[in-house]
């Protein structure tokens, strides 16, 4: 059995990445800069912020900017009815995406106005959501016994998930 694929292919481990962007008292932190996910299933983005003074105004996601206008992806025709933002009290922010497309595959930005004088901000570079149809997961297992003093059993577990649009033949 050979494994053939018609586009990339990428490995994935998964973990969390926190990213602090800012100046000056502004920033926005991604809780991930990356997520691999399947078509058809959910992804939730988080983040929070900060900023010197003020309040806030306005919070949302966009992927698109129309003629330096930023497209709340609430209004976008693409994700109109789709998405969902929860915020907290502690600045934090999340975009749920459900019934996720392959075109949803795109970097996803936040953005927050305060009502100060050039009190916007949005937090660059986002997070990137990749939607693929097909997963291969493969799992390996290897154990080694270790036959010392102790005789300790060490037991590793590595996860390799291929994805792409891989075809097995």
């Amino acid at each position: 059995m050979a494994l053939r694929t018609a586009g990339s292919v990428l490995v994935v481990f998964l973990w969390s990445v926190a990213v602090v962007l800012g100046q000056d008292g502004w920033s926005v932190t991604y809780t991930t800069r990356s997520i691999c996910t399947l078509k058809g299933s959910t992804v939730e983005l988080s983040c929070s912020y900060t900023y010197p003074s003020g309040t806030v105004t306005s919070t949302f996601w966009f992927t698109k900017i129309d003629v330096n206008n930023y497209v709340n992806l609430r209004d976008d025709p693409d994700y109109k009815g789709r998405v969902t933002y929860h915020s907290d009290r502690m600045n934090g922010h999340t975009l749920k995406i459900p019934n996720l497309r392959e075109s949803d595959s795109t970097e996803y930005k936040f953005r927050f106005i305060t009502d100060q004088t050039r009190g916007r901000y949005t937090g660059s570079p986002g997070v990137t959501l990749s939607v693929t149809g097909t997963v291969i997961l493969y799992i390996v297992l290897i154990c080694l016994i270790t036959l010392s003093v102790t005789g300790t059993v060490i037991l590793y577990i590595v996860l390799i998930c291929l994805i792409g649009s891989g075809k097995l033949s």
